[in-house]
């Protein structure tokens, strides 16, 4: 069965860009994977399956 591709398009990057943004308002601290998965617009759980290490 083929993979189909990602509805988000590249939730890696996505993630990434959205945790840039959130690091330079909020700081480390406030931090959470769930506001950066908010932020990027997909699932609370997406930073756990492209990020396995966290």
């Amino acid at each position: 069965m083929a993979r189909k591709p990602y509805h988000h398009g590249n939730p890696h990057d996505s993630l990434l860009d959205a945790a840039d943004a959130l690091l330079a308002q909020t700081g480390a601290q406030a931090l959470t994977l769930r506001e950066v998965a908010k932020a990027a617009g997909v699932s609370h759980v997406a930073p756990y399956h492209h990020f396995p290490g966290r």
